[in-house]
């Protein structure tokens, strides 16, 4: 999820109204020699996209079919 509108306190009713888009993330960590706090910690990195859709494209985010394809 991408959050358009920031707030606080909010109803679990009006909490999809803050929801701008949704992206594609898959969190994964190879292992290296490298000290364990760099992995993730460089500036601009993301596990999101490159791909967003605008919220109102997704009727219900709960019934996606999403699947990972090996791509060798």
């Amino acid at each position: 999820m991408i959050i358009g509108q920031g707030g606080s306190d909010i109803s679990r009713k009006d909490a999809m109204a803050h929801v701008a888009a949704y992206a594609i993330g898959l969190d994964m960590t190879v292992r290296g020699t490298e000290d364990r706090s760099l992995r993730k910690g460089v500036d601009t990195y993301s596990v999101l996209g490159p791909w967003l859709v605008t919220a109102d494209e997704i009727a219900d985010p709960d019934k996606l079919d999403l699947e990972i394809s090996g791509g060798r």
